[in-house]
């Protein structure tokens, strides 16, 4: 860094004393305004190599180069975009906050558009390779010349569209939105030594961030699961007419040391892990969120707010019971369990049943006698499951595929569909205002 005259600096691995955890949560609840207000962010990849000195070099970056030397760019490009340093979660910070964001390694730098239009352009030469591959093979109709040796044109572990966060535009997404849509959006970004820091890492980009989490601690004597907790309970007693879209992340598979209705945070990886009642295309998939048309958030309320209780595990919230479990409905959820999963595990639960059950918990589903409710400030239907012997219901059914089967199969005297512009299918309810009339009660939630 001294060699391209950076002298003043500031470095997070080392100005925060990491045993110190007093002074790590001073300086990481400063973060966001460090990264925001420097002149200049540096990233440094791993070590230089001969290949990387010559893919970072821009005299070989004119097209006729990268054609030449396609195969040596193309191989270096997809460690570089596939280094684990892109999942780490307080990189995103740095990527969405800086203003001036240089990519190093070795005495090479580059900017991160530079790296993004490098890439679409190794990418691009490696698709139409692919495309002449594939047409020769078709021609030879002998797919065994061509089934080895040939690495996919996907950036490493990047999709396309999560390649855009490497450009300004791209960046902008992440700019100025709540808090949960960064989570969602940014959900690559969850490797951490310390789970805590999957929440502190976004606090300084969201505009929500201060009001969720007004305090960051690393003491002993806050577990992870106490952060969760503390998150969740700010999310849902604020005003905003979605204040239980936070329901929708909490995944089915957790360990039962945090309530039903709080997301462990751990656990989620991607987007299809969110059970949102969306609008669906002809195959029932490819979910597109849109708060402003979904009924759920028009229907009309009391004016009681919810609630949580001391420990953080009681949620007390105003709903409507929409439909109670048949027998016929309960079928629907057995008929549509995730074969995929079904198929690789099973002979192995019958080998090894318990190792099978931690590795592959079964989704808790829909039973007959089971609520299906819409709560207030809650973008989804909620499955609702009565603890023996307890007032309180745990939240189950918590998958994408139990939304849809809720407004096509069990919703269906109080659910339709039409077609939108885009020829998804948008559900809506048949008539709102009869739905606003269903009595609403006071449930509990743990």
């Amino acid at each position: 860094m001294y060699y391209l005259g950076r002298h003043v600096v500031w470095i997070d691995g080392l100005s925060i004393n990491q045993g110190d955890p007093i002074d790590k949560a001073n300086q990481v609840s400063q973060m966001g305004e460090v990264f925001k207000h420097a002149m200049e962010v540096m990233t440094i990849l791993s070590s230089p190599t001969t290949n990387t000195d010559f893919m970072f070099d821009r005299q070989n970056w004119a097209p006729d180069i990268i054609s030449k030397e396609h195969n040596r760019m193309h191989k270096v490009m997809l460690e570089v975009v596939g280094n684990d340093y892109w999942c780490r979660t307080w990189v995103l910070q740095e990527i969405v906050l800086a203003q001036d964001l240089t990519v190093c390694c070795g005495k090479h730098t580059c900017s991160l558009d530079d790296l993004f239009n490098l890439n679409h352009q190794i990418m691009a030469h490696e698709t139409w390779r692919q495309m002449r591959r594939h047409l020769w093979t078709i021609i030879k109709a002998d797919m065994s010349n061509q089934a080895t040796g040939h690495n996919q044109p996907d950036g490493g572990v990047f999709d396309k569209d999560e390649m855009a966060i490497f450009t300004k535009e791209g960046r902008k997404n992440f700019q100025g939105i709540p808090f949960l849509d960064i989570m969602e959006k940014g959900m690559r970004f969850n490797r951490c030594s310390d789970q805590k820091d999957i929440l502190y890492a976004r606090r300084g980009m969201a505009i929500d961030g201060e009001t969720l989490i007004p305090v960051v601690a690393y003491n002993n004597q806050q577990s992870v699961e106490d952060v969760y907790r503390e998150f969740a309970r700010r999310s849902v007693t604020t005003s905003s007419p979605n204040a239980l879209k936070i329901l929708t992340y909490a995944s089915w598979y957790t360990d039962g040391k945090l309530p039903s209705w709080v997301p462990d945070w751990r656990l989620l990886s991607n987007t299809s892990e969110i059970w949102q009642a969306r609008s669906f295309d002809g195959d029932e998939k490819g979910p597109s969120e849109d708060d402003e048309n979904n009924d759920l958030l028009k229907l009309q309320w009391s004016h009681a707010m919810p609630d949580v209780s001391k420990d953080g595990n009681e949620l007390t919230v105003q709903g409507r019971i929409l439909q109670v479990m048949t027998p016929q409905h309960a079928a629907l959820f057995t008929k549509h369990n995730d074969t995929l999963i079904k198929m690789v595990t099973k002979p192995l639960r019958y080998q090894f049943p318990e190792v099978m059950m931690v590795l592959f918990p079964k989704a808790p589903k829909p039973i007959v006698g089971d609520l299906l409710c819409a709560l207030k400030g809650c973008p989804a239907f909620v499955y609702l499951h009565r603890d023996e012997g307890s007032h309180a219901y745990r939240i189950v059914g918590k998958l994408q595929k139990f939304q849809h089967i809720a407004v096509q199969h069990c919703l269906t005297e109080l659910t339709k569909f039409q077609s939108n512009k885009s020829w998804a299918k948008n559900w809506s309810f048949r008539d709102l205002d009869a739905v606003g009339r269903l009595p609403e009660q006071s449930f509990t939630i743990v």
